[in-house]
């Protein structure tokens, strides 16, 4: 999944009136850089599908959101995210977060 929701982000930038496609596309190769270094580690969505169903429902919020605090709470390390929300829930479950 995060490797979908940066790739969103990308395309975000991407589209905006000062922005082109080269851009993206470099953006692109920068984000696969730090995956193939192994600078970002990606994990399946099944080892946190339960633990984030159980926050959506109980926050209200869509499992999509739900896994990165879901992937946090398991890992015991800081969410960084540009939600607000997410990171409100993210203090009530005593997950330390970084905002963007």
């Amino acid at each position: 999944m995060l490797i979908t929701e940066s790739v969103n982000v990308i395309w975000k930038h991407a589209i905006k009136p000062n922005a082109s496609e080269e851009l993206g596309l470099t953006m692109y190769s920068i984000m696969e850089k730090l995956f193939s270094a192994n600078v970002v580690t990606i994990e399946p969505d099944i080892k946190y599908i339960r633990d984030a169903l159980q926050i959506g429902v109980k926050y209200r919020i869509p499992v999509y959101d739900s896994l990165f605090l879901a992937q946090s709470q398991h890992h015991k390390t800081t969410l960084v995210t540009c939600d607000a929300k997410q990171a409100a829930i993210a203090k009530k479950l005593h997950i330390p977060v970084e905002m963007m």
